[in-house]
């Protein structure tokens, strides 16, 4: 099992030192450095404060009551804080393994469990990815989109295509070669249950875009796929074609540069209250089981997966929610939000 230290930096460290990151990310002038550090937008207002950090999310309060959580893939702020002080990290490792673990626990920093952490790539939740449908020599529209399952899947890969519908080569069987659609999973077990999603966008890095079918646009859409930790072949289809949540032409998405979807209702009633919420990509002419018409042509939308090298260009999701329940959550950051408890 190949192994991943930044993972050491769990929900659990998060909590146990959330007062003294909160600290770093909200007092002047070290919060620059530190925001800077995790990768915190460069967008978000130095005075606008920090409520709370985890692994891959952080939380500000735009008003009382109002929580806006922004939410990656993977373990984006676990990753920084490793990466960003890996000397010390592996230090406290080396000390935890010779000395404190073995003759001295009430010292122990708590990181020599690392050979304990498995691949993220499949296996931790969420995952995103993508699972497509091929045939070589081509078929008809009706096998290719309707296929109740696909024929490869993949939650590895760090750049691809989030949704394509590609030509035959010398079609034997039929015009089309390929249908594929992108998955991207969020951990929202921090919002509780019976929390009000007053607002959602999900936001896409896209590297490159082709279109010779006139598409018109991109669907973001309700998908759940059979498992939160890895995508299979039978997910090909596990999505809802009367649930699109919002739509962007075709024409305006951007190259090299995040694309944000804002949802409407249909999302915003979709977030999983506490659990994990997903996504779905798919180009118009897919999701609306509509053959493109005319001579076969190719389109594509390729964008950046949470595995990319780094943290920069990961998919996100944006919700504002007003929570279930009794909270304590501002500008003090004594409210620490994890796995569907508040603290």
């Amino acid at each position: 099992m190949r192994t991943h230290p930044y993972l050491a930096f769990d929900a659990a460290w998060f909590k146990k030192h959330q007062r003294s990151l909160l600290f770093l990310l909200n007092t002047w002038p070290v919060l620059h450095w530190f925001r800077h550090v995790l990768r915190i937008s460069p967008d978000l207002p130095s005075s606008t404060p920090i409520t709370c950090v985890a692994p891959n999310r952080f939380e500000t309060q735009p008003e009382p009551g109002l929580i806006r959580a922004v939410i990656r893939t993977h373990w984006k702020y676990s990753k920084r804080m490793f990466f960003a002080f890996r000397p010390i990290w592996w230090a406290m490792h080396f000390w935890d393994w010779l000395i404190a673990d073995r003759w001295c626990p009430s010292l122990s920093f708590g990181f020599v469990t690392l050979t304990a952490y498995p691949n993220p790539g499949a296996g931790t939740p969420p995952v995103d990815g993508w699972v497509r449908y091929y045939e070589s020599l081509g078929d008809s529209w009706t096998v290719i989109h309707d296929a109740s399952s696909g024929t490869s899947a993949n939650v590895t890969d760090t750049q691809a295509y989030a949704c394509a519908i590609l030509n035959s080569i010398i079609g034997t069987g039929g015009y089309w070669e390929q249908i594929q659609r992108g998955y991207f999973g969020f951990d929202t077990t921090s919002i509780v249950s019976g929390s009000v999603v007053t607002a959602e966008t999900f936001s896409l890095y896209v590297t490159g875009k082709i279109n010779s079918i006139s598409e018109t646009s991109m669907h973001v859409c309700y998908a759940k796929p059979t498992g939160n930790s890895n995508l299979i072949v039978s997910d090909y289809s596990c999505y809802d074609a009367s649930k699109s949540y919002g739509t962007i032409t075709y024409a305006s998405l951007a190259t090299s540069s995040y694309n944000t979807w804002t949802c409407d209702a249909t999302g915003r009633a979709e977030v999983v209250k506490p659990g994990y919420t997903w996504i779905g990509t798919l180009l118009n002419y897919d999701f609306t089981d509509t053959e493109p018409p005319g001579i076969p042509g190719s389109c594509y939308v390729q964008s950046r997966f949470a595995d990319y090298t780094g943290t920069t260009y990961d998919p996100y999701l944006t919700i504002d929610y007003r929570p279930g329940g009794m909270i304590n959550a501002g500008p003090t950051g004594v409210t620490y939000h994890g796995a569907a408890t508040q603290e």
